[in-house]
């Protein structure tokens, strides 16, 4: 019955939040798959962690949240895939992530820690941990993200300092604006050089043809 409820109560503030920003407050451009991005301050902004070489002939743009199965899943395709790897390495593309913090289930904490493990060079390291552990997600303060930072020999001072800065703040309200500007309510969501796409390739296939769609 409670489950029954939160799923309605759910629904009906996706409903109603749709309402307000497309029909009463139309102001967010809404982009279907495949358009082009008109917002040039997204595709010049400087904010995100970056992969692969700075001067890549492409470049992909990923919105995701540690929350998120379809983010999981995609960044498992990514990470796994050796052909990715390898048109990352020989600099066919660069991949931007920029996480989403929400407020729900730990996910604002779990992109802190994040970025906080990026100040120690190991974003990566980070990455893996909060995608493939569910115990942030089952817990609701902030010492298990100290755990994982100890498990990866970060400094646990600077840890400290980095994850209640004012800059990954900054960083994460400034993400969030720009998704927010994308008429997106869901996660992930990838823009691959002008193009956006809702959701993640349903497979390797799907993505490698995204990939030389333009090329």
């Amino acid at each position: 019955m409670v489950k029954k409820i939160t799923l309605v109560l759910s629904l009906s503030l996706l409903i109603i939040t749709g309402f307000y920003y497309f029909v009463i407050n139309p102001t967010i451009e809404v982009y279907s798959e495949g358009d082009l991005i008109k917002d040039d301050y997204i595709l010049n902004s400087d904010v995100g962690i970056v992969s692969g070489k700075e001067m890549a002939e492409n470049k992909l743009i990923v919105y995701s949240d540690y929350n998120c199965i379809a983010c999981k899943d995609f960044h498992n395709m990514l990470t796994e895939n050796d052909e990715i790897t390898k048109l990352i390495e020989s600099g066919f593309i660069s991949i931007t992530y920029k996480d989403l913090g929400t407020s729900k289930h730990n996910s604002k904490n779990a992109a802190k820690a994040a970025l906080a493990a990026h100040d120690q060079g190991a974003y990566t390291s980070m990455q893996e941990i909060l995608f493939s552990n569910e115990d942030w997600l089952k817990d609701s303060d902030e010492s298990i993200f100290y755990h994982y930072a100890a498990q990866l020999n970060l400094d646990i001072d600077e840890f400290d300092k980095s994850f209640d800065s004012k800059k990954i703040v900054k960083e994460l309200k400034n993400i969030k604006d720009e998704f927010d500007s994308l008429g997106a309510i869901g996660t992930p969501i990838l823009i691959y050089n002008e193009r956006i796409y809702n959701g993640a390739p349903k497979d390797i296939e799907n993505f490698l043809t995204i990939l030389n769609a333009d090329n």
